[in-house]
């Protein structure tokens, strides 16, 4: 059996407010009609979803949720200019990391996170 990776699936307090934040900032488009229970976006390669959590297992109101120890990291690939992209997140208040490089590793990178505390990383390829 061969399979593929076709969507992920991101559990939220605030669907409108996450695919808002992906839209905005890192250029995806909505699949489809969005409503306040079910996003998704096109991210070139797979589909990114956004799926709210009912009420009943949230354990804070929706508007104080954060994601406190997600093993889930979003990965962009840009081949526009890593600082500037980041000075550009910074500039809308998105809290963002500084570019790190590692030995062997061929790009750039840096971290952020979404308004709920997922963590997205962009990385630029090297030179």
């Amino acid at each position: 059996m061969q399979t593929k990776l076709q969507s992920i699936i991101l559990f939220c307090a605030d669907v409108e407010k996450l695919t808002n934040f992906y839209i905005s900032n890192f250029g995806l488009t909505m699949e489809g009609e969005a409503d306040k229970n079910w996003t998704v976006l096109n991210t070139g390669t797979i589909q990114l979803a956004f799926h709210k959590i009912r009420e009943q297992y949230l354990t804070v109101p929706p508007d104080q949720f954060r994601i406190e120890d997600s093993n889930v990291k979003l990965v962009f690939e840009t081949d526009s200019n890593l600082e500037q992209l980041r000075e550009n997140l910074l500039s809308r208040n998105i809290t963002i990391g500084e570019v790190k490089q590692f030995p062997g590793y061929p790009y750039a990178v840096c971290d952020g996170n979404d308004p709920e505390g997922n963590v997205f990383q962009i990385k630029q390829k090297l030179q």
